[in-house]
C-alpha cells in the first residue's frame, strides 16, 4: 500500500483488487437523425456516454436504409433515440428493443398532410405518409422532442443531473428566442404560401401560416398537371411565395409564373456544407427569409396608398 492511500484508507489493509475500481462497460446512445443527434449531443456533453449517429449526416431518412451490421450495433445499444411521427422509415421494418427506444416527438400534436409522393433528386420516389415528421421546424415542437431527450439521459447510468438540467435550460432558452425570432418575422397578411416539399408544415402550424405542399423538384421544371395546381395556386392572392428546400435552377423559376417570389429555406435536415449542425443558427437564415417577405412587400403597399391618394 503506498503512504498516500494508506493516508486515504486510515491505515485499514484489504485485497489490492478492492482498491481499484471494477471496469464498467461504456454505455452506448445511438440517434437516428441528425436533428435528434444534435440534441443529445448538446444535452449530454460531458456526460461519460458514447454517442453515435446511425445514418450517415447527408442521408434522407425517408429513403436510407441500414445494413445488417448497423442494425445490430442500434439493437444493442443501451437508448436508442429517434425522432418519430414517420420520420425513419426503416425502423417500420426492423426489430428493435422496446423498452429502449424513445421516439422524440411523441409528444408533439401530429400534423395531417396527406399522403403524396415526392422525390429528393437521386433519392428517387417516396413519401412520408399521413404526417408531417418535420417536428423540429417548430422550435416549441423541437422543444418537446429536447425535453424527452433529457428524460431518456437522465435514466443511463452515470447521468449528471446538474449538467443535463443546466444544458437543457440554456437549449430551452435558445430555442425560446429563436421561436419569438421567427414569430416577429413572419408576414401579416400572409401572402398565399406553397413549398416545392411538404417540410414546412409544422413551421408554418407554429406561425399560423397556411403553406400549400406542391411537390416540385427544384432541379426539373413541374409537368402539366402540377403546372396547373401552380397556377391555380398562384392566382388565389398578391405575391406569391413559393418556399424551396434547395435553390431551384433557372429553368424551373422560369417556368412558374412571373409573379411568384422565390425563397429559400433551410429544412434543417443537414449540417451546412463544410459546417457542422446547428440548428438555432441554421434557423437564423429562416428568419431573416420571412423578414424578406415583408420588405419586399412595404414597397408594393406604399405604391399602392401613393396612387390611391392622388386619386382623390
Amino acid at each position: 500500500m503506498t503512504p498516500l492511500l494508506a493516508i486515504l484508507t486510515g491505515c485499514v489493509s484489504s485485497p489490492p483488487s478492492s482498491a481499484v475500481p471494477e471496469p464498467t462497460a461504456s454505455v452506448s446512445v445511438v440517434a437516428g437523425s441528425v436533428t435528434v443527434h444534435h440534441l443529445a449531443e448538446r444535452i449530454g456533453a460531458g456526460q461519460p456516454w458514447e454517442l453515435s449517429l446511425l445514418p450517415p449526416v447527408d442521408a434522407d431518412p425517408g429513403t436510407w436504409r441500414p445494413d445488417a451490421a448497423a442494425v445490430s450495433a442500434t439493437q444493442a445499444a443501451d437508448l436508442i433515440l429517434l425522432n418519430g411521427a414517420g420520420y425513419e422509415r426503416w425502423v417500420t421494418t426492423t426489430a428493435l428493443p422496446a423498452t429502449r427506444v424513445v421516439r422524440t416527438a411523441d409528444g408533439v400534436p401530429p400534423l395531417q398532410t396527406g399522403r403524396r409522393t415526392h422525390s429528393h433528386g437521386s433519392d428517387g420516389a417516396h413519401s412520408h405518409g399521413d404526417v408531417d415528421p418535420h417536428t423540429w421546424m417548430d422550435p416549441r415542437a423541437y422543444e418537446t422532442q429536447a425535453v424527452a431527450v433529457h428524460a431518456a439521459l437522465s435514466r443511463l447510468p452515470g447521468a449528471d443531473s446538474t449538467a443535463l438540467d443546466a444544458a437543457l435550460h440554456a437549449l430551452r432558452d435558445q430555442l425560446g428566442q429563436l421561436d419569438a425570432d421567427l414569430q416577429a418575422a413572419a408576414p401579416v397578411p400572409a401572402p398565399p404560401m406553397a413549398s416545392n416539399h411538404p417540410s414546412f408544415g409544422h413551421l408554418g402550424r407554429r406561425l399560423g401560416l397556411s403553406i400549400v405542399s406542391l411537390d416540385i423538384d427544384p432541379a426539373v421544371p413541374p409537368d402539366a398537371g402540377t403546372m396547373a395546381d401552380i397556377h391555380d395556386w398562384a392566382a388565389s392572392g398578391e405575391m406569391p411565395v413559393m418556399l424551396w428546400e434547395a435553390q431551384p435552377s433557372a429553368a424551373v423559376m422560369d417556368a412558374l409564373p412571373a409573379t411568384v417570389v422565390h425563397l429559400t429555406l433551410d429544412p434543417l435536415e443537414h449540417p451546412r456544407p463544410g459546417r457542422g449542425y446547428a440548428h438555432a443558427e441554421q434557423a437564423q437564415t429562416n428568419v431573416a427569409a420571412l423578414r424578406s417577405i415583408s420588405r419586399r412587400r412595404a414597397p408594393a403597399e406604399s405604391h399602392r396608398m401613393g396612387a390611391g391618394g392622388g386619386g382623390r
